[in-house]
């Protein structure tokens, strides 16, 4: 009778526990290509915007920065424009 009991507790116990919950949201189909994009853009307009500060503000303060930032921002935008007109098509 002991060995009932502890299976009857332990059937019970695992009754108790709850299934984690799922998502009510989701992601758009197909936005991890343009995150992806997003991020390979953004890399290639900050290392762009850096070199092109680099190579034509050598002295000027603040210049490099704030063009590789410009790169990162176009690069943004683009993958935003990008995908708005995708989502718009389906």
């Amino acid at each position: 009778t002991i060995d009932n009991t502890r299976s009857i507790m332990s059937s019970n116990s695992n009754d108790d526990k709850k299934q984690p919950a799922q998502p009510t949201w989701q992601l758009p189909e197909g936005i991890e290509d343009h995150i992806e994009s997003g991020l390979i853009n953004a890399a290639a307009g900050a290392a762009t915007g850096a070199i092109v500060g680099a190579m034509f503000f050598k002295r000027g303060r603040g210049y490099v920065p704030a063009l590789a930032l410009a790169g990162v921002g176009v690069a943004i935008g683009s993958t935003v424009e990008r995908a708005r007109v995708s989502m718009q098509t389906k």
